[in-house]
C-alpha cells in the first residue's frame, strides 16, 4: 500500500477513534445526570400542582 495510502487509514482511525470517546464520554455524562436527577422526584413534576 502506498504511503499516502497508509497514512489516510491511519487518520480515519484516529479520527473514528477520537469521535468514539467523545461518544462515550457523552453517555457516560448523561447516565450520571440522569441518575442524579432521579433521585429528586420534585424535579420530574411530582411534587408539581
Amino acid at each position: 500500500m502506498p504511503r499516502e495510502e497508509t497514512a489516510g487509514v491511519s487518520l480515519r482511525e484516529e479520527i473514528m477513534e477520537v469521535a468514539f470517546e467523545q461518544w462515550t464520554e457523552q453517555a457516560r455524562e448523561y447516565r450520571c445526570v440522569s441518575s442524579r436527577l432521579q433521585r429528586f422526584p420534585t424535579l420530574q413534576g411530582d411534587g408539581i400542582g
